[in-house]
């Protein structure tokens, strides 16, 4: 595979208008519902019958609410830029990300008595790929498998090679959650938004809490492997 086909597929990552959309709308509506509760709260009539101690209670609750409608637009934001940049890529050693994407995350595991496993076979595969961006992904699908994890559970990720791919799968053992709120859905969907704008492919399921990503193998030469 050439350079001009890999950055047709970003091109088409980028463009993936159904999945764009679909983040966007789910960011927008979760906003709508922050703007709604502070809309009925601060109902003027209400807020003039009040006393100073209910009145500092309200301001302390609302200020909750703005600092989440805060998060959610920085959501946006994120969706947004993805949307309209081109992500530089590089040749890159995917067991050395891994182990920077853990790096940060282990201590605090080990308090939480999650176990985190890694598998990479002692593998050095090499893809083509945004290091940061992949990072920053890989570091923030397994906090919300912290996140969504009991003390005792166990959290593996494992990498695997095929003759052009790289495949990564996380995956949490234990109880799981029956659904994540959205907050987490929309870190996921920054995730895969981030993956699919390099070529990657990304999927995610719940019960049991599973994300797929797939990554284009490159040489060590940096050449880009043709999909047979």
């Amino acid at each position: 595979m050439t350079n001009e086909q890999l950055a047709t597929d970003i091109a088409d990552g980028i463009n993936d208008t159904d999945s764009f959309y679909s983040n966007l709308s789910e960011s927008l509506h979760a906003a709508a519902q922050v703007l709604t509760v502070l809309q009925l709260s601060h109902d003027a009539e209400r807020i003039r019958a009040m006393g100073r101690v209910e009145l500092i209670e309200h301001a302390l609750n609302s200020g909750g609410e703005v600092e989440r409608l805060c998060v959610v637009l920085g959501y946006l934001q994120q969706f947004v830029s993805i949307r309209r940049s081109s992500p530089k890529l590089a040749n890159v050693d995917v067991s050395n990300l891994i182990a920077d994407a853990i790096d940060g995350l282990t201590m605090l595991y080990r308090d939480g008595g999650i176990a985190l496993i890694v598998r990479t076979n002692d593998q050095h595969p090499h893809v083509w790929i945004n290091a940061t961006k992949l990072c920053q992904a890989l570091g923030g699908i397994l906090l919300i498998a912290y996140e969504t994890a009991n003390r005792g559970d166990t959290v593996e990720l494992e990498m695997q090679c095929t003759e052009d791919s790289v495949q990564l799968q996380l995956r949490k053992s234990g109880m799981q959650p029956s659904s994540i709120d959205t907050d987490m859905s929309l870190r996921v969907a920054i995730a895969e938004a981030n993956i699919r704008a390099q070529g990657g492919t990304f999927s995610w399921r719940m019960d049991p809490f599973v994300v797929e990503i797939g990554l284009r193998m490159a040489s060590s030469e940096g050449e880009i492997l043709s999909r047979s």
